[in-house]
Parts: structure tokens; C-alpha cells; sequence
């Protein structure tokens, strides 16, 4: 597996199993007192869960990116090479968390598309 980059091309960490893929429907569903189904399309959104590590050194650093890239558009992909699982999102940064160990440190970063 590869790094996590965000930002300006900064790495955050390396890249883990449990990387996903994901939706928001922002269409509204409907259904009349006979059951009929009424649907009004509208976006759809792709997410991406970043799963990675990092050294418990290197966490206030991933905390300080994070709020750089927070409510600002960017590009998230998981390394060189993972794209091709449709990894790399141009959007926002929806919520992030690192959990801190003895030496390694578990991350999470929910990402949103633009369209």
C-alpha cells in the first residue's frame, strides 16, 4: 500500500486496510398513504474512509494538517498506485480521527466529493 496525501501533495501517513468506498444520495424518497413511491433525483456524492497509520511522533503534525485542509476543497488520494480503485476524491474533508497507541497511531479520514 501507499501514503495518505492531503493538501498540497503533504503526506499524513501510510496507507492501511479498511480503505472504503462509499455514497450520499442527496435525492428525496417519498411514499403516499397507498404505498405509491415518489422520488425527486438529485446528487450524488462519492466518499472515501482513508484508513492509514502514522508514528505517535508524527500525530500533532496530522492534527495540524487536518485543520489546514478543514472546509476547504482538496484532493485526497490514498498513494501511488491505489488510484486505481477509485481512491482519489477532489472535495472536502468531512471528519477525521486518530487514535494514539504506544508507537503507531490509527487514523481515519472521511472524505466527500464535490459532485
Amino acid at each position: 500500500m501507499g501514503e495518505i496525501v492531503m493538501g498540497r501533495d503533504t503526506p499524513v501517513g501510510t496507507t492501511v486496510a479498511g480503505t472504503g468506498l462509499g455514497l450520499v444520495d442527496y435525492s428525496v424518497k417519498q411514499r403516499d398513504e397507498w404505498g405509491g413511491l415518489y422520488i425527486v433525483p438529485r446528487p450524488v456524492t462519492r466518499t472515501v474512509s482513508l484508513a492509514f497509520q502514522v508514528p505517535l511522533e508524527g500525530a500533532a503534525r496530522v492534527q495540524s494538517i487536518m485543520e489546514r485542509v478543514s472546509s476547504r476543497l482538496a484532493v485526497f488520494y490514498a498513494g501511488e498506485g491505489v488510484d486505481l480503485w477509485g481512491t482519489t476524491v477532489a472535495g472536502i474533508l468531512r471528519d477525521y480521527d486518530l487514535t494514539l497507541g504506544h508507537a503507531i497511531c490509527d487514523g481515519r479520514a472521511e472524505v466527500e466529493s464535490l459532485a
